[in-house]
Order: C-alpha cells, then sequence, then structure tokens
C-alpha cells in the first residue's frame, strides 16, 4: 500500500511516475463519454504488456534495466 505522501514523494522523484499517476487520474475520473479515448491514451503511454518472460527480458535489455540474470553476472 502506498499512502499519499509516498506518492508524492514518488512524484517528485520521478517525472514519469508523476504522468503516471496524472493519466491513472484521468481513466478514474473521466465522465463516461470520455472515457474510450482517455483508457486509449493511458494505454498509449504506458510500457506494453508482456505476454511471457522472453519480452520482459528484451524489453529489459533495451532499457538497460537490472535482471536477475544480468545481476548473477
Amino acid at each position: 500500500e502506498l499512502d499519499f505522501k509516498t506518492i508524492d514523494k514518488l512524484c517528485k522523484i520521478n517525472p514519469d511516475f508523476e504522468q503516471f499517476v496524472e493519466q491513472a487520474e484521468k481513466v478514474i475520473t473521466v465522465e463516461e463519454r470520455y472515457a474510450e479515448a482517455v483508457t486509449r491514451a493511458f494505454e498509449d503511454f504506458c510500457d506494453p504488456y508482456f505476454k511471457n518472460d522472453s519480452e520482459v527480458m528484451a524489453f529489459a535489455k533495451k532499457k538497460g534495466l537490472a535482471t536477475e540474470e544480468s545481476l548473477e553476472e
């Protein structure tokens, strides 16, 4: 669980997280007639959904993110 104080700190540290929170708030509070467009914009903002571990590993490598495998090396 995250409290608002922690979320606020994370937003100040990471602008991408702040944008994520803003986009998520829009999805939660949007009027029904705008829901599809706002949801689509949120999905476009977010990283892709991975179908398997191979896709996760490829994404991590492309973005230079640490993985269990890279930490073992």
